[in-house]
């Protein structure tokens, strides 16, 4: 896969970027670890454990890799 070329944008743009990139996965990643508890709970209730596995999937390049999900 080629290089993108480099691009002119001052750094304190891009650390701005990166911190609002960051700060935005980081309220992603709270508000959807919510309904994945709720979830993870109500499969242990009703089939018990284990609440995840592992299936095999293609990615770039051919490159199988290994992806977790809930049953």
């Amino acid at each position: 896969m080629p290089e993108s070329p480099p691009h002119d944008i001052p750094r304190p743009i891009q650390r701005g970027k990166r911190f609002l990139d960051f700060t935005g996965a980081l309220i992603a990643l709270v508000f959807a670890a919510l309904p994945m508890i709720a979830i993870a709970l109500w499969i242990l209730l009703r089939d018990g454990r284990p609440l995840l596995h592992r299936d095999q999937r293609i990615g770039r390049g051919g490159v199988p890799f290994q992806l977790l999900k809930f049953r």
